[in-house]
């Protein structure tokens, strides 16, 4: 019997464990199931009942308790997932390789980024994209690279799977919301354009990206999100600070409520339309019943993207 293809995007985060499996026909995708689970509470003193003292998150014993309940809670049938991994524990670099004929471009990236972080090759996770001609001298071709730790990468794989899941793709948080909008972009009727941004707001801070079809898009993770007077100020210095402001045409917001005096404002600063971004906007096909769970979870775009992440790249 055959099966639409399904992928699930999972995204552990400060105060909870969220995953999002959706369908795909067709090119268009629906939403199967969404489950969250809320982690232990630190107290006030930064320590998790029970289990001794934590550094930024909940330990690795409560993540993993969490994503054997979140398991319990989706369909038999979850796919491939993808997991995120937060800008602080990514590093970031462009690196120029001479033209080489039959060169492992792989292994060159990694010993140069090695020896710029004073650390052994082998201890990096890369993955990396070349960029437009144009960017570096006729012999050399110019790479955007991220890397993380390998433990890292390797230590939240492997946690994923102990839970039952089959964890497959790993991805930039903040970069998946660039896959968003180029699904959006191609919608039938779509009101969202190449020129689109996204801030999504959830329980570590907020992402901002813009310019899915750019060269060079733009994507980053902030740590903190204050109120929603805070917010627009961080948002419009950061899309100065970018050097894509002319490009955004129109914002879209996900994770937080706008009420029209709050979306002028929003507008005033920005110098764009500013608009709210829903589950009803992705899944347009599905009863507001089916999205009521998804729509009340804040960063619930963040699942969503990397689900679609892991669709469009396959």
């Amino acid at each position: 019997m055959l099966h639409k293809p399904v992928w699930t995007g999972i995204d552990i985060g400060r105060q909870s464990v969220k995953a999002v499996v959706l369908k795909q026909n067709k090119g268009r995708f629906t939403l199967s199931s969404f489950a969250e689970v809320a982690l232990p509470l630190e107290n006030a003193a930064g320590q998790l009942s029970g289990t001794g003292p934590i550094q930024d998150s909940a330990s690795s014993a409560a993540q993993l308790s969490a994503l054997r309940q979140l398991r319990t809670l989706l369909p038999k049938r979850t796919g491939l997932c993808v997991l995120s991994l937060p800008d602080h524990e990514v590093v970031q670099r462009d690196i120029g390789l001479e033209k080489r004929w039959g060169q492992d471009v792989a292994a060159a990236l990694a010993q140069q980024l090695a020896h710029l972080l004073a650390v052994a090759p082998q201890s990096l996770s890369l993955d990396y994209y070349r960029l437009p001609d144009g960017e570096a001298a006729d012999d050399t071709d110019l790479y955007r690279v991220f890397a993380a730790k390998s433990a890292v990468v390797t230590q939240k794989v492997q946690q994923v799977r102990d839970a039952g899941f089959r964890a497959e793709v790993m991805e930039l948080q903040a970069r998946s919301l660039l896959w968003l909008l180029h699904y959006l972009e191609r919608v039938p009727a779509s009101v969202f354009s190449a020129s689109s941004a996204i801030v999504c707001l959830h329980d570590q801070g907020w992402d901002l990206a813009a310019g899915a079809q750019h060269p060079q898009p733009y994507h980053r993770t902030f740590p903190v999100a204050g109120s929603q007077t805070e917010l627009r100020h961080d948002v419009s210095r950061q899309l100065r600070l970018s050097g894509i402001s002319e490009d955004v045409e129109d914002l879209w917001l996900a994770g937080c409520d706008m009420p029209s005096d709050e979306q002028a404002c929003w507008q005033q600063l920005c110098g764009v339309p500013v608009h709210l971004l829903t589950p009803q906007r992705i899944f347009p096909q599905q009863p507001d019943t089916e999205l009521t769970a998804l729509s009340r979870s804040c960063g619930w775009a963040t699942p969503v993207a990397l689900a679609i992440r892991g669709a469009m790249s396959c």
